[in-house]
C-alpha cells in the first residue's frame, strides 16, 4: 500500500512536470507591398518583430519592397493588433492601435529612421499613451508578465501571500500543537528558527498559449516564545518561459503571524515584486499589503482549516534594458480557501495527506483573467523535535513535502509541481 502511494504521487509529478509546450507566435508581422505581395513571419522576441520592419529584413522577405513602396503591415502584438502603413513614395510610418485609440506617425526622413522612431515609443518615448497600452495589454493578452493571469508576476505575489500566512501556518499550526500537547515547556526553553528552501515547476495553457515556469522561494522564519507567533521573510526568484519568450521576477515578502487563539492566527504581510522581460518588452514593479486568517478546526486526528485573505496590489513605473513602462495597474485581491488533512502515518511515520481548494478574485483594473481556482495535494513530513543546545531547549521544526495542484479559469488551465524542504 506505501509503496503504491508513493509511486502514484511521484509518477504525477513526472507527468506535470514533462508536459509538452507547442510553438504559437507571440509576435506577428503580417507584411503587405505594393498591395500585392504578402509575407508573414512569426517572432519570440520584441525586437527581433521591430528588425523586421527595416528595409533590409522586408526586402530580404519580398524583394520587390523598395523606399517608396506602399506598406501595409497587421502586427500581432502578445495578441493586441495593431497596424503599421507607409503611403506610396512616403518615408512616413503610421501607427494605428485600435484598442486604446492610438493613430500616431513618425517621420524620420527615411523609412529606417521613421522606424527607429517608432520603436523607441515602443520602449520608452510613449509616457501616458504607453502606460495605456500596458494596462491593456494585461486586460486583452493571456500572457502578460505583470498581471492578468496566474503565471504574472501579481499573480505569484497573490500566491507567495496567501501561502505563507495560510498554507504553511495551518500545517506549522497542527505541529506545533502536537509538540505542545506531548513535552512540558522548561526554563530556558526556546522554538529555533527556520530556513526554507523549494522548487516548483508549472505549465499553463493561457489563451491557446503555453507558458512554463520555474520558481525557487527562500524564506527564513523567526519563532517567538509563542510558536504560532512568527516573523517571516520570502525571497521569490521566477522564470517564465512563453513560447521561447522569458520574463524574470523577484521578489521580498514580510509577514508577522500573530496566533488570536489556539488554532486563529492572522497574518498581515507587506511584499515587493519587480519583473522585466526585454523578449517581451515589458517591466514592471508590484508592490503590495495584504491580511490573511487561517482558522483550524481539529477533529481527532483530522483536521480541517480555513483560510481567506484580502490584499491590495500596484503596479510601479521600472526602466530596464532600454525600455520603461508604468502599468498603472490597481487591484483589490480575495483569496480563499479550504484544506483537510488526512493523517498517514501507516505508509511512513508522522507524515499527512493535504487537500485543499482556492478561489482568487481580482477586483479593480480589468484584467484577461480575474478569477481562477485552483484544487491540489500535498504530501509530507511536518514535525517538531526538542533538542537540547548548551543549556537551552530548543524547539526545532521541519518540514519535507511535495504537491501537485491543477489550475483552471475561462480560457486557462495547467497544473504545478514543488518541493520543499525547511529546517
Amino acid at each position: 500500500m506505501r509503496r503504491w502511494f508513493l509511486m502514484v504521487l511521484a509518477g504525477s509529478a513526472l507527468l506535470l512536470a514533462g508536459h509538452p509546450a507547442h510553438a504559437a507566435p507571440i509576435f506577428e508581422l503580417d507584411i503587405t507591398v505594393n498591395n500585392t505581395d504578402n509575407s508573414v513571419r512569426f517572432f519570440d522576441n520584441v525586437s527581433d518583430m521591430f528588425d523586421g520592419l527595416t528595409q533590409q529584413q522586408i526586402s530580404a522577405a519580398l524583394p520587390s519592397y523598395t523606399s517608396t513602396s506602399p506598406l501595409n503591415v497587421t502586427l500581432n502584438f502578445r495578441g493586441l493588433p495593431m497596424t503599421v502603413t507607409a503611403a506610396p513614395n512616403s518615408p512616413v510610418m503610421r501607427l494605428q492601435i485600435p484598442a486604446i485609440g492610438v493613430d500616431l506617425t513618425f517621420n524620420g526622413g527615411s523609412r529606417d529612421a521613421s522606424q527607429t522612431q517608432l520603436e523607441d515609443w515602443f520602449k520608452k518615448n510613449g509616457g501616458d499613451t504607453l502606460s495605456r497600452l500596458m494596462k491593456k495589454l494585461a486586460e486583452s493578452t493571456a500572457i502578460d508578465p505583470i498581471a492578468g493571469n496566474p503565471n504574472s508576476a501579481m499573480a505569484q505575489a497573490v500566491s507567495g501571500d496567501f501561502s505563507r500566512g495560510f498554507l504553511t501556518t495551518a500545517s506549522n499550526l497542527r505541529a506545533d500543537t502536537q509538540a505542545a500537547a506531548s513535552t512540558t515547556t522548561s526554563v530556558g526553553e526556546k522554538n529555533a528558527n527556520t530556513m526554507s528552501l523549494a522548487a516548483r515547476f508549472g505549465y499553463l495553457s493561457q489563451g491557446g498559449i503555453k507558458s512554463q515556469s520555474i520558481s525557487l522561494p527562500l524564506g527564513y522564519t523567526v519563532r517567538f516564545q509563542d510558536p504560532q507567533q512568527t516573523f517571516s521573510i520570502s525571497l521569490p526568484i521566477t522564470m517564465v518561459d512563453v513560447e521561447g519568450s522569458r520574463s524574470y521576477s523577484a521578489g521580498l515578502g514580510l509577514g508577522y503571524s500573530h496566533p488570536l487563539t489556539k488554532y486563529w492566527i492572522i497574518t498581515p504581510a507587506l511584499g515587493y515584486t519587480v519583473t522585466g522581460s526585454p523578449d517581451m518588452g515589458s517591466a514592471g514593479q508590484v508592490v503590495s499589503g495584504s491580511l490573511t486568517s487561517s482558522y483550524t478546526v481539529p477533529l481527532g486526528q483530522y483536521q480541517i482549516s480555513m483560510g481567506n485573505m484580502a490584499g491590495y496590489y500596484r503596479t510601479l513605473r521600472l526602466s530596464i534594458a532600454g525600455y520603461s513602462f508604468d502599468p498603472q495597474i490597481e487591484n483589490y485581491v480575495l483569496r480563499n480557501g479550504l484544506m483537510f488533512y488526512l493523517p498517514t502515518g501507516f505508509l511512513i511515520k508522522d507524515t499527512g495527506l493535504e487537500i485543499f481548494g482556492i478561489d482568487t478574485r481580482y477586483l479593480g483594473d480589468a484584467l484577461f483573467i480575474d478569477s481562477y481556482e485552483e484544487v491540489g495535494l500535498s504530501f509530507g513530513r511536518t514535525k517538531v523535535k526538542r533538542k537540547t543546545v548548551g543549556d537551552q531547549i530548543r524547539n526545532v521544526l521541519t518540514d519535507v513535502r511535495v504537491g501537485v495542484s491543477y489550475i483552471f479559469a475561462s480560457g486557462s488551465h495547467g497544473f504545478t509541481a514543488n518541493l520543499g524542504y525547511s529546517f
